[in-house]
């Protein structure tokens, strides 16, 4: 632009300071900032920056302006998300910002009594920012501050500071719940035949086999109890082994679990009948098969073999 213009470097800070006070000149700066701001210094804006034109020699464009922002967390959305929506509402234009540094110079307050005396002034612009407080995200639901409790609508909410998004505590879950005042979050109880162990979840876990719940909002599944079992996932009871069969411990989880109780032996195999071993010249532990007394090699170890004992033999 042909501007006659002497470029120089302050040789100290306060140099810097002092001089655009006492001399007509340019200088830079960067907002917001209360070094000049008594000044109320103006801007020079230059077109915008054009990357071609300045590898054709054409440096007349202003380079754009560079933000410097500072983030809390990556996580913040998940761990606070009321306040993230605070802070994607929050705008505050650069001349408010300076006219609050103007006002903390003038007084000699500190920042904080400036601010509340602003936001005190300012009801009607901040107001907008805050988030409508039953307006609960994912992993949070609405509570009730009155009646210490979490509830699954807004139709009986009293004012808004009776009423917050608190993370769903464990055996509940996260759902997502709309109305005529939009979407938010309700908190849950898990169904019976279903879990969860810990807070802020958004799904339930179903029981895995071998194991029940018979009751909601529970943080852990039950084993299925001796003599039963459960072959299948998310379920609130379990089934009882065939007539004349047990299983050996807790927790079964499908029907090949279940054997002849000790003192008796299935014959076939794939059926559910047992006999009564002979009370003399058989051993007949849990479990026992005849398939098993043939070949000697029982699936549950050596001390649920069912064997002929010493002196006795069988005839097949």
């Amino acid at each position: 632009y042909d501007t006659a213009m002497a470029i120089a470097v302050a040789k100290e800070y306060a140099d810097y300071q002092r001089m655009p006070a006492e001399m007509n000149m340019l200088f830079y700066w960067w907002t917001p900032d209360d070094t000049f701001v008594a000044m109320t210094p103006r801007e020079i804006i230059y077109p915008p920056s054009d990357r071609a034109a300045f590898f054709r020699g054409d440096y007349r464009g202003g380079n754009p302006d560079q933000p410097i922002e500072k983030y809390a967390s990556q996580d913040l959305a998940f761990l606070a998300p009321s306040v993230m929506e605070l802070m994607k509402a929050l705008y505050i234009d650069i001349n408010v910002v300076n006219s609050l540094l103007s006002d903390a110079l003038s007084t000699g307050d500190n920042y904080s009594t400036v601010a509340c005396r602003w936001l005190r002034k300012n009801e009607d612009i901040w107001r907008a920012w805050v988030p409508d407080p039953s307006q609960c995200f994912p992993q949070f639901g609405l509570f009730d501050l009155r009646s210490q409790s979490f509830v699954t609508d807004r139709k009986n909410l009293g004012p808004a500071d009776t009423v917050e998004c608190r993370a769903c505590p464990a055996g509940l879950k996260s759902q997502r719940f709309a109305d005529n005042s939009g979407v938010t979050h309700i908190c849950q109880v898990c169904e019976p035949g279903s879990y969860q162990s810990t807070s802020a979840a958004t799904s339930c876990i179903p029981c895995p086999s071998g194991e029940y719940e018979d009751q909601p909002g529970q943080q852990q599944c039950h084993r299925c109890e001796a003599g039963k079992y459960q072959d299948q996932l998310g379920q609130s009871d379990c089934k009882a082994c065939p007539v004349g069969t047990t299983s050996l411990g807790r927790g079964a989880a499908e029907i090949e679990d279940c054997g002849c109780h000790a003192g008796s032996i299935k014959m076939v195999a794939g059926s559910n009948n047992c006999t009564k071993c002979s009370e003399e010249g058989m051993a007949c532990p849990f479990h026992s098969t005849v398939d098993v007394l043939r070949s000697q090699i029982s699936p549950l170890g050596d001390d649920f073999q069912p064997r002929v004992l010493e002196g006795f033999y069988s005839a097949e």
